[in-house]
Order: C-alpha cells, then structure tokens, then sequence
C-alpha cells in the first residue's frame, strides 16, 4: 500500500487527527516520518504539535535532523534523514516555520549540541525563529557568558516581541547589569509589548534590588495603575504593584475589591495585594472569600492565604483539610505553601487519617516533597 501523505488530507482537523493516530500505531521509524512531514504542514497548530511531539520523544536520531533544520543546514539534515532508516525525501525544507518548529523540538535535548544549534538559531533571520530559540534556550536552563551575549543582543532586536522574550530572560534571571538595555527598549516600545517590559523591571527593581531613576519608577508605576483598568492587564499590575510595594495603589486596588462586576478571583488578588500593602480590606476581603459559595473564588482564597502565611487563616486551613468537604485538598496544598511545624503536624495527620483516599494521598505527598 502507498504511503497516505498528510498534506493529501484536505481538512487540518482531521490532519491532526490522523497525526495522532499515526503516533499511536505507528513503529518507532513511523513515528519519525509523520513528525517531520507534520512540521512542514502549512497548519499552524499541526506545525505546533509536531514540535511538541518532537521534544517529548527525546530521539537522538530525530534531533540530529532537528540540530540541522534549527540552523538552516539543509545537507545535515539530509543526511541525518538517511541515516536513521528514511527516504531523503523525508526531510523538510528548513523555510522558517520548519526551523521554528525544530527549536520546539530541541525542548527535549538539553545537550552540549543542540544548545549550540539554538544559539546559532538565536540569531536567525527571521524574528518567530530567534524568539523560539530563546523561550527553549530559557526552558533548558542555558547559562554562561555567551547565553547572556545572545540575550543582550536580543533586548535590542527590531521584533519588540523578541525584545520581551530578552527581557523576560533578563527579569527572571536578575541580570541587573542589562537594565539599561531594558530601560532604553521600554522608553521605545508601545501598548502591550511596553507594558511587559514594565512588568520585567518591575521584577527587577523588587527581586533584583535594581534601582531606576525616580522619573522613570514613577512612570512605570503610573504604567502599572492604569493598567489595573483593562481586565487582560489587572491581574498582572496588581502581582508588579504588590511587589513594587506602592502604597499609592490601595484605593484602585480597594475600588477592585469592593467592584459589583469584578471576577471573584480577580478580588482575591486585589485582596492579597491590600493585604501585603498594609491595608485591612485586603484581610478583610480574604475572610469574606474564604466563606464564598463560589468554590473558585474560595478555593484561589485558601491558596492566596497559605502563600502569604497569615496567620489569622490557619485555624481555618486545618479545619478544611481534616473535612470531608471540597476543598481539602485544596487545603493541604495551602497548608504546605504555608509551612512550619504546625503545618507539617496537620499534613502527617491529614495523611494518616482523612476520610478520601486522595486527600490523603496528597498530604503524603506534600510531606515527602517537604522531606527532600
């Protein structure tokens, strides 16, 4: 029987469905042939799977064809095609969305080799390739000096998506050395992408101990505030303006809190923010939503207070974990969040003898976390 190409298959729904089924039945060689011919798919989320589906293999045979695509090498991957038993035929050309998707794939090689590839496709010509490149780099826990060049000179690439992406890297890893680079990009971007770059020195100036001119703190605060009005941004503003400690955010903040047609959990953080700020709505509100009949509300309740070690809440905590109710679970995740000895008495107790085999099962769990 001739082989059924995937590209013959004219709707992507179904492309994608036989993908997967192909991975299911498929030997080990056939497993390869349908991840490679699916990166070449002109369906994004075809492309997309078949990068995941690539690092989650983990084939030293495959990522060699991926080294080589990742960086253009049309040749190398020929030859690594042939090599691990298909047709030459086989091999995509590395065009962008191919070479995109083969830095998706390298997620699952954290070797010397296809760190190497990644740098190299850091640096690509096209921006959805270099932006890749540097999430899976990130992902891989890529250091050393010429990771820090690669991210530096992403902070000043023409994509301002690239840009965020080099910030974000810069943020999380506290190079407070690159804040200069990221104050400039940040003066120079606009609407989202500006916004983000807010968040990132956001992070520096409370993680990192960075410090900004006045000037510019005060227009990334004024940055933060405004943003608390859009609902894609409130969450992420009220996380900044907490860490920032910006006492100036508690009357937007209590406005959200106090809001008719603010999301309950939405509240909960605007609750846990007034909180870190000093102010009593915000232990106010968290009393109100630990009681909630909506269990997301009260369930994002019991985490909120936990990570935030209040101390007024952990009778309540250990109450709820010990009961048969909805949310012991949620409670023993909250109680290790919380920590201390008290905390791990309760979860010894809960482990041994809460009434649901799964409560259990997960107070153990936590304690053994705990214990490594």
């Amino acid at each position: 029987m001739s082989y059924r190409y995937l590209a013959d298959i004219h709707n992507p729904q179904t492309r994608i469905a036989e993908f997967e089924f192909r991975l299911r039945e498929g030997t080990p060689l056939e497993c390869r042939r349908v991840v490679l011919e699916a990166m070449a798919d002109v369906y994004p989320p075809l492309r997309h799977q078949a990068g995941l589906q690539a690092a989650e293999m983990r084939d030293e045979a495959l990522n060699r064809v991926l080294r080589a695509l990742a960086v253009g090498d049309a040749e190398a991957a020929v030859e690594a095609v042939v090599a691990m038993g298909l047709d030459a035929n086989c091999t995509p050309a590395p065009v962008a969305a191919v070479r995109q998707v083969a830095c998706m794939g390298l997620e699952g090689a954290p070797d010397a080799q296809s760190i190497a590839a990644l740098m190299q496709a850091g640096s690509d010509e096209d921006p959805d390739v270099r932006y890749r490149a540097l999430i899976v780099l990130y992902e891989l826990g890529a250091t050393g000096e010429a990771f820090a060049d690669l991210v530096a000179q992403r902070l000043m690439d023409p994509d301002p998506e690239v840009v965020v992406v080099a910030a974000q890297i810069v943020s999380h890893s506290g190079w407070a050395e690159l804040t200069g680079l990221l104050v400039a990009q940040w003066r120079k971007l606009h609407g989202s992408n500006k916004f983000q770059l807010a968040l990132c020195l956001s992070e520096l100036v409370a993680e990192s101990q960075v410090s900004l001119e006045r000037d510019v703190l005060d227009a990334i605060v004024d940055q933060l505030l405004a943003a608390l009005k859009d609902e894609i941004t409130t969450s992420s503003a009220i996380h900044a303006l907490q860490k920032l400690r910006v006492t100036r955010a508690r009357a937007p903040l209590e406005k959200i809190v106090s809001g008719w047609f603010t999301h309950p959990i939405m509240k909960v953080e605007a609750a846990a923010a007034l909180y870190m700020l000093g102010s009593p709505a915000g232990e106010k509100y968290l009393k109100k939503a630990l009681g909630s009949s909506r269990k997301d509300a009260r369930g994002y309740a019991l985490r909120t207070v936990g990570r935030l070690r209040i101390e007024e809440f952990f009778s309540q905590l250990q109450f709820v974990a010990r009961s048969p109710e909805y949310h012991a679970d949620t409670a023993v995740l909250a109680l290790a969040d919380y920590g201390g000895e008290d905390a791990r008495a309760v979860l010894a107790e809960v482990a041994l003898n809460h009434a649901q085999h799964e409560v259990r099962s997960l107070a153990a769990k936590m304690l053994d976390e705990w214990n490594t």
